[in-house]
């Protein structure tokens, strides 16, 4: 059920005959159906519930122990809503320092236009990259 090395038991079982015999290649070939079949079963969708069963179990622990289950839903709302407000930063504001280079600097660096022409230079320097080939004539060549 871990999917590990299943292919090479799976020919295995492809090679088999019967018993106190010699493999012969490919004798069952509805042995390949069969592999498959427990792969899709038994690999995704009984380990995915296994693992869905101990995580809801997990969770579930979880709440009794912070004791979130003898709250109210009007009291989980309300911490809820208490996390997120802790858990915000202030916006922060630049304010002019005087300085008319570092002032410019910063007006530059915050424009909007800047992401768009960063952007842009990644894209043509993409292009040009991607012009070259093996066997290029050399008049071609950068």
């Amino acid at each position: 059920m871990t999917t590990e090395g299943w292919i090479g038991v799976m020919w295995n079982a492809v090679d088999a005959t019967s018993i106190n015999e010699v493999p012969k290649q490919d004798s069952g070939p509805t042995q390949i159906l069969f592999f498959m079949l427990y792969m899709v079963a038994c690999s995704l969708f009984v380990l995915n519930m296994f693992v869905g069963i101990v995580i809801n179990v997990f969770n579930r622990e979880k709440e009794e122990l912070y004791m979130n289950h003898k709250l109210t839903q009007f009291q989980r709302d309300w911490c809820d809503v208490l996390v997120f407000c802790y858990s915000q930063n202030p916006i922060q504001r630049y304010e002019l320092t005087g300085n008319q280079f570092k002032d410019v600097c910063y007006e530059i660096a915050t424009h909007y236009m800047l992401d768009n022409f960063i952007f842009l230079c990644i894209t043509v320097n993409t292009i040009c990259l991607s012009l070259t080939w093996y066997n290029e004539p050399a008049e071609l060549a950068l």
